[in-house]
């Protein structure tokens, strides 16, 4: 069954665990997202599942650097199948393509910002 990456972070509903030994996937798990768009939360639990590298499409920067702070590589940028994501990690051929997805609410922030200082 193909899983598709999600293309944001703190909004997936399952993360795929691959165990990786010498350089084939010997196990596959899921895991619910308890704290949908809690990132804080996120870094933590990943840790204590052994997860030393995320492959997403799309993830703000605090959750990035929260998950570098963990020692949790990320790569984004990255969508298709994760399996095909992750065995191109295995090859050394996935690159992060640093995106940062940013969120809306940011945004409407700053017009609101804008348009107070037109008053």
């Amino acid at each position: 069954m193909n899983q598709q990456v999600s293309p944001h972070f703190g909004h997936c509903e399952k993360f795929r665990i691959f165990e990786v030994e010498d350089q084939k996937v010997v196990n596959i798990s899921e895991i619910v997202n308890p704290a949908q768009h809690t990132h804080g939360q996120l870094p933590t639990m990943l840790m204590q599942y052994g997860v030393n590298v995320v492959i997403v499409g799309g993830i703000g920067g605090g959750a990035k650097q929260l998950l570098q702070k963990a020692n949790i590589a990320v790569y984004s940028g990255i969508s298709g199948d994760g399996e095909s994501a992750v065995n191109h990690d295995m090859e050394g051929k996935l690159v992060d393509a640093d995106t940062d997805c940013g969120h809306h609410h940011d945004k409407d922030h700053d017009y609101g910002h804008r348009h107070g200082h037109h008053h």
